[in-house]
This record gives C-alpha cells, sequence and structure tokens, in this order.
C-alpha cells in the first residue's frame, strides 16, 4: 500500500513518535526542577535546625577566649554583649510590633472561669481590632525586616540558592 500524500495516518506516525519524545524531554526538565527544588529545601531546613546551635557556639567561643585573655576583657565583654544584643533587638522590635493592641485584646478577653465578661463590650474589643487593623500593614513591614534580620543574624539566608552540582 503506497502512501498517499493525502492520508492523515503517515502524520501519525511521523508525530506520535516526536510528541513521545517532546513529552518525555518536557518530564526530564520538570523532574530535574523538583529535585533541585527539593535538595533547595533540605539545605534550607538543615541550616534552620543548625542556625540555634550555630549561634550557641558562637557566643561560646568568644566566652572561652575571654576566660583565657584576662587582660583583654574589657573586649571581650563587649563582643560578648554585642553578639547577644544584635539577635536581642530585632526579638525586641518584633515583640514591640505585636504586642500593643493584641496585648490589650488579651487583657479585654480575659475571664475568671465560670465568670461572664461584663467589664467589656464588645463594642470596645472591636474598636481595638480596628486599630490593630488600621495598624497592621505597617507593622508587618517592620515584623517581615526584623524577622529577615533575625534570620540572618542565625546565618540562614531563604534568598540564598544552593549549590545543585
Amino acid at each position: 500500500m503506497a502512501q498517499n500524500p493525502g492520508d492523515p495516518w503517515w502524520l501519525i506516525y511521523v508525530l506520535a513518535p516526536v510528541l513521545v519524545v517532546f513529552i518525555t524531554f518536557i518530564g526530564g526538565l520538570a523532574w530535574q526542577q523538583l529535585r533541585r527544588v527539593r535538595v533547595r529545601l533540605e539545605h534550607l531546613e538543615e541550616r534552620i535546625g543548625d542556625a540555634p546551635r550555630v549561634y550557641a557556639e558562637r557566643l561560646e567561643l568568644l566566652i572561652k577566649q575571654a576566660t583565657r585573655e584576662p587582660e583583654r576583657a574589657v573586649l571581650h565583654a563587649r563582643a560578648i554583649v554585642d553578639v547577644r544584643n544584635t539577635m536581642r533587638r530585632s526579638m525586641i522590635t518584633i515583640s514591640d510590633q505585636l504586642n500593643s493592641e493584641i496585648d490589650r485584646l488579651a487583657s479585654e478577653i480575659a475571664t475568671p472561669s465560670g465568670s461572664d465578661r461584663t467589664s467589656v463590650s464588645d463594642a470596645s474589643i472591636f474598636r481595638t481590632i480596628e486599630v490593630l487593623a488600621l495598624g497592621w500593614p505597617a507593622k508587618r513591614a517592620v515584623i517581615e525586616v526584623e524577622l529577615r534580620k533575625l534570620l540572618a543574624e542565625l546565618g540562614i539566608d531563604i534568598r540564598e540558592r544552593p549549590s545543585t552540582e
């Protein structure tokens, strides 16, 4: 049976293998990308898990150095306090951003067990929630910046790309 140029079967015989190759190629690329993402996530999880230990080891190293060089006690003391304060400043800033209205809400909704909330009205609580909502965009930005600083201080760069060898 001779191939007729008007017969669509010859097109299927040509396109089917090309389509299979194309789908296999795209699937391979997707699989590689998935592996890269998985490796990056594993690397990030490892860095996050190691961060507290690394921070504590840095502090411990400074403390041990200070005990070996009493003549440089002031210098070492300043270094120890500086390492502590670096992280502390970020944590205090985050805490400050979360405290005012949320603390007010906590005190307003706190009721002794078994009693009804009579001293604070729903309207008062709602006003506090409205204040929180109005100030939230600015607070959110500060919290995000401070959390990024805190992660950087712990040696974690969430935008860092691990090497994919």
